[in-house]
């Protein structure tokens, strides 16, 4: 009896940059997606002229073990000799032929010209430096605009793009008409520049992102993020105000934020547990609820702030919720969690109750 043959699979596509171009002399390799070993090599191709690869493999070559089922969890990565161009979407439980295509970021070097550059900060309306946010260039035209690049920005809001003459859809042109765009997602604008026209080869540009499209962080995230270079190998609820350790007013001193801000920041992270978050415990501990007293220890203030949990409501833990939100100083995404807000209240006569 003849023996079953194994199927072959075919896995094929094209190549492209960000101009619908296609690029020839690419390396394109294929893997097999396995979570629990290695990715597992399908094979290896090299782009035509019309950007255009083949790459065929067989069973044996994914079903690593004999423990898989299905088909394979096919990806790709495209190189420029060592470089790491791009990566696709994983095709899972893949059929025997396979289309992936794939643009990818790519100038080829024709000449010796020198990288043009664009930087800047970005910021929200309150002057925060945005952190982690989507920034592309473009080159605009009559009415098309070219992309030359993208970064992200990094803890001080700050960007950095480079980009070619080449990248320029009218190659005539002597400079970029530079255009700035701020994404929050891959594909949503949050705020655009406005036009640099003959943008020079180090161009300059800042944007502040509006409230409206963005929300700014809350006042617990920015003494969080404040906060924790300073700290070495503390953590937060380890800091103290006592006559070994003033952190406290050290804290205060060199990030401007009130000791009463900072001092029931660090409660708030002693009074946290699994089921409540500390931005819980630091909206309730604002107000009239809970004021720092500097010739106290922070002990001694936790200690009394526990006691005084008896006589707190309900109604005042709610207001006091209502009232982080609406001033910003707990993230706004929290409000979507309304399991939050119950154990926050119910952890609170729970202390109550056993203190």
């Amino acid at each position: 009896m003849a023996t079953k043959r194994k199927p072959n699979y075919s896995l094929y596509g094209k190549i492209s940059d960000r101009s619908g171009e296609p690029i020839s002399g690419l390396s394109v390799r294929a893997f097999d997606q396995d979570p629990k070993s290695p990715n597992d090599p399908l094979g290896e191709a090299t782009t035509s002229e019309e950007g255009r690869y083949l790459i065929r493999f067989e069973e044996k070559d994914f079903m690593v073990g004999g423990v898989e089922s299905g088909g394979p969890d096919v990806f790709i990565r495209v190189y420029d000799g060592e470089e790491l161009l791009g990566e696709s979407d994983v095709r899972r439980n893949a059929k025997n032929r396979i289309i992936i295509d794939l643009i990818v970021d790519y100038i080829e070097m024709t000449t010796n010209e020198p990288a043009r550059s664009v930087s800047g900060i970005i910021t929200d309306a309150n002057d925060d430096h945005l952190e982690g946010l989507i920034v592309r260039a473009f080159d605009r035209d009559l009415r098309s605009e070219q992309f030359l690049g993208e970064s992200r920005t990094d803890e001080n809001g700050g960007y950095s793009i480079q980009y070619y003459s080449k990248q320029f859809r009218k190659r005539e042109k002597l400079a970029a008409d530079l255009v700035i765009k701020v994404y929050k997602a891959k594909n949503k604008a949050a705020a655009e520049s406005a036009i640099l026209f003959n943008a020079p080869f180090s161009a300059n540009i800042d944007l502040t992102v509006p409230v409206s499209a963005f929300q700014p962080p809350s006042l617990f995230e920015k003494i969080k993020k404040t906060l924790k270079p300073l700290l070495d190998d503390v953590v937060f609820s380890d800091l103290n105000e006592n006559e070994k350790h003033q952190d406290i007013s050290f804290l205060s001193g060199e990030t401007g934020f009130d000791k009463d801000t900072i001092a029931r920041f660090v409660l708030a992270h002693r009074l946290a547990d699994e089921a409540i978050q500390p931005e819980f415990w630091f909206v309730l501990l604002g107000g009239s609820f809970y004021q720092f007293r500097p010739n106290k220890t922070l002990d001694d203030q936790y200690s009394v702030m526990v006691d005084s949990l008896n006589s707190v409501s309900e109604l005042q833990v709610r207001k006091a919720l209502a009232r982080g939100f609406k001033q910003i100083e707990i993230p706004e995404k929290l409000k979507k969690k309304e399991s939050v807000m119950d154990k926050g209240i119910s952890g609170v006569f729970c202390i109550a109750l056993y203190s």
